[in-house]
């Protein structure tokens, strides 16, 4: 699996969702028969806070359909361990 580590910023309603989103669906295609979308893998998304990160898995959620599994935290969440992650997530 490669391991990707892209950062976005932006202002408010700039986009980055969206092109967030577009390139996990691009990915996603391009990647669909790789052992890169084995079972219990997932994409790992951080948002700035609580609030922010359940806008961005709802509308994640909804615009992929659930095709694969992506967890959203906060960069305060997995500090304070409130995230199980064993190996890259």
């Amino acid at each position: 699996m490669v391991n990707r580590l892209l950062w976005l910023n932006g202002a408010t309603g700039s986009g980055k969702t969206a092109w967030l989103i577009e390139q996990l669906v691009t990915w996603a295609e391009s990647e669909a028969d790789s052992a890169d979308l084995a079972p219990g893998k997932s994409w790992l998304v951080f948002a700035a806070n609580g609030d922010n990160r359940i806008r961005l898995a709802n509308r994640i959620a909804d615009t992929t359909r659930g095709r694969f599994p992506v967890v959203t935290t906060t960069p305060m969440a997995l500090c304070r361990g409130k995230l199980n992650c064993s190996g890259p997530c």
